[in-house]
């Protein structure tokens, strides 16, 4: 993001940009584990005659979960406030 998009977008804008990044990041590394644990999974399997599941040789955190969204904390608007006005102050925008 250019100093000058960070200028433009208001403090609720940047919370977004940020969690879009967050999750984006987030997912990058789950589809490499991912990939990690169906190469085991398949490396396993043609050493063994037991019915194997992929989940059973490695267990993620998300595996848990229902729907496969993160849970994300919402900044009251005064705190977004604050937080918008420090990353200005470290830029130099203000």
């Amino acid at each position: 993001m250019s100093v000058m998009d960070f200028d433009r977008c208001t403090p609720r804008e940047f919370n977004e940009i940020v969690e879009a990044w967050t999750t984006g990041k987030k997912n990058e590394e789950r589809a490499e584990w991912e990939q990690t644990r169906m190469q085991c999974f398949y490396y396993v399997r043609m050493h063994t005659t037991d019915k194997l599941d992929p989940k059973d040789i490695i267990r993620f955190e998300w595996d848990n979960k229902d729907d496969g969204k993160t849970e994300t904390c919402k900044m009251d608007p005064e705190k977004e406030r604050q937080r918008y006005g420090e990353i200005k102050k470290k830029r130099g925008i203000e």
